[in-house]
Order: structure tokens, then C-alpha cells, then sequence
């Protein structure tokens, strides 16, 4: 048989979690939504660095790409500069310069420019005549293209989102060697 309710006295006791309880579980709470925030934020920012240090890299690639086939096809290179490279491909001029204003690495073929690295911090040509000496494309550009049998070109690159750290990377080429200049 089933005994009727009794209605609730003051003095009874009701079920439920103290006042304690709450704040312990409240703090517990805290430290464990902290962690998984700050583990959201640092696999956040790892991931934008990674894709960063990615682009960086894809950016540099295709650049050496092109100013390597370009050198490998030159029968002759100039430099009215130190930034500033000519090379004579099948009887036409291309002009490599780096804008140092811009940090952004210029190629200019038929009257057509096209930036193929940007965000450049630092850059230099290096030139080696056929026994590899290293000629002086820094203070004497004008006669460093004579000599040239080989152009080397280094980059700084770096990249920086709003939340995230500064990405570098210095890249340093092969040295592209000019296969039609002839030289003595």
C-alpha cells in the first residue's frame, strides 16, 4: 500500500549542493574552460605561423623558378645598380629590381611588370665569374655584369598577422649559372 506524502516541514531536509560545493565546482569549471581556450588560441596562432612559413616558401620557389630559367636562357646580364639586374633573353631585356620602398622583388619583361616576391626585409645579388670568384655587384655594379658567369640572390622574407608573431625566413639561392653568356 502506498503511504500518502507528508507535506514538507521547515525542519526537514531537501536535497541540493551547498553553497560550497557550488564554488568548488564553479572554480573546477573555470580552470578547465581556461585550459581549452588557451590550447584553442595557441593551435589558432601555430596554424596562421605554419601558413605563413607555407607561403613563404611557395612564394620563394616560384621566384627562383622563373629568375633561374631567365638566367639560364641570358646571354648577357648588367647591372645598372646593385638592385637593379638586366638580362638579355633571345635579344630582349629583363629587368629584375628590388624596391626597397615597396620590400617587393620586380620583374619587368616586355613592358610588363610583375611583383613575384613581396614583404622583403633584405636583399642582395651576389655575381662569380667562371672560377667562382665573387665580383663586386655592391660598390661596382657597372662592372660586375662583364665577368658574371653566375648570379646568386638572396631574400629576407617575412610575414605578420594582426595576433600572431613576425614569420621570417632567409632564403639563399643556387647560383644560377648563365649556360649562353660567353665569358673569357
Amino acid at each position: 500500500m502506498l503511504k500518502p506524502k507528508r507535506p514538507l516541514s521547515s525542519s526537514a531536509s531537501v536535497a541540493g549542493f551547498t553553497l560550497v560545493e557550488l564554488m568548488v565546482s564553479s572554480a573546477a569549471s573555470v580552470f578547465v574552460l581556461a585550459g581549452i581556450i588557451s590550447t584553442f588560441l595557441f593551435l589558432s596562432r601555430s596554424g596562421v605561423g605554419l601558413g605563413q612559413y607555407n607561403e613563404m616558401e611557395t612564394q620563394a620557389r616560384a621566384t627562383y623558378q622563373v629568375f633561374g630559367e631567365d638566367c639560364r636562357t641570358a646571354t648577357d646580364a648588367s647591372w645598372s645598380d646593385a638592385t637593379t639586374l638586366v638580362l638579355t633573353v633571345d635579344g630582349d631585356a629583363i629587368v629584375y629590381e628590388f624596391d626597397a620602398s615597396g620590400g617587393s622583388f620586380i620583374r619587368t619583361a616586355n613592358g610588363n611588370s610583375q611583383v613575384i616576391a613581396d614583404e622583403i626585409s633584405a636583399f642582395s645579388f651576389k655575381a662569380f665569374d667562371i672560377n667562382t670568384n665573387a665580383l663586386d655587384v655592391a660598390s661596382a655594379p657597372s662592372t660586375a655584369g662583364g665577368p658574371a658567369k653566375m648570379i646568386q640572390v638572396d631574400l629576407d622574407l617575412s610575414r605578420q598577422e594582426v595576433t600572431t608573431v613576425r614569420s621570417t625566413q632567409r632564403l639563399i639561392s643556387a647560383r644560377f649559372v648563365l649556360r649562353n653568356k660567353k665569358v673569357s
